[in-house]
C-alpha cells in the first residue's frame, strides 16, 4: 500500500476541506442556529443540531458522488456549472453582507414542538443555510475535479465528511 502522503489523498483532503469549510461557513452558521433555536433546551439544541449535521452529510455526500449524474440527466453541463456557482455563492455573500439587520432587544419566542423541530431541520437549517445551492455546486466540482484512483478518491472524500459533518 502507497503512503498517505504520495498518494494525494493528503492534498486532496486539504483542497475538499478548505474549499467546503469556506462556504459553509461553520462559526457564521452557529449564530444563525443559535437564533433559529433560541425556544429550545440545550439537549434538544444538540439533537438538532446532530439532525441537521446527518442531512448534510446526506447532500453533501449525494452531490460528491451523484451530482454530475444528475447534472447529465437533466442537461446541465459541468462548465456551465462553474460558471453559475461563482454567482450564486457571491450573490449570497452580497445579500448576507447587505441584509437589513433585525430589531435589537429580546424577542417573544414560543418554545416549537418536536414535529416543528424535524421540519426545522432539514428546512431551513440544513437546506439553504448549511447546503445551500453554493455548497452543493461547490461539492459537485469538487467531486468531478479528482482524478486519482476510485479508492483513494473514496478514502478522501469519507474521511472529509466524517471530519467535517461530525
Amino acid at each position: 500500500m502507497r503512503d498517505i502522503a504520495t498518494s494525494g489523498l493528503v492534498a486532496d483532503f486539504l483542497f475538499g476541506f478548505g474549499a467546503l469549510f469556506a462556504i459553509i461557513n461553520p462559526y457564521g452558521l452557529a449564530f444563525i442556529f443559535l437564533d433559529k433555536t433560541r425556544g429550545l433546551s440545550e439537549d434538544e439544541r444538540a439533537s438538532l443540531a446532530l439532525r441537521v449535521a446527518g442531512y448534510a452529510f446526506v447532500v453533501l455526500l449525494v452531490s460528491l458522488f451523484l451530482g454530475s449524474q444528475i447534472l447529465n440527466f437533466f442537461g446541465v453541463t459541468i462548465p456551465a456549472l462553474r460558471i453559475a456557482g461563482g454567482p450564486v455563492v457571491a450573490a449570497t455573500g452580497w445579500s448576507m453582507l447587505h441584509a437589513p439587520s433585525g430589531p435589537a432587544g429580546p424577542h417573544e419566542v414560543s418554545s416549537p414542538d418536536h414535529a416543528t423541530m424535524k421540519r426545522m431541520a432539514f428546512f431551513p437549517l440544513t437546506i439553504p443555510l448549511t447546503t445551500g445551492p453554493g455548497t452543493i455546486a461547490t461539492a459537485i466540482a469538487i467531486g468531478i475535479s479528482r482524478t486519482s484512483s476510485l479508492d483513494a478518491m473514496f478514502q478522501c472524500k469519507r474521511e472529509f465528511l466524517r471530519t467535517f459533518c461530525f
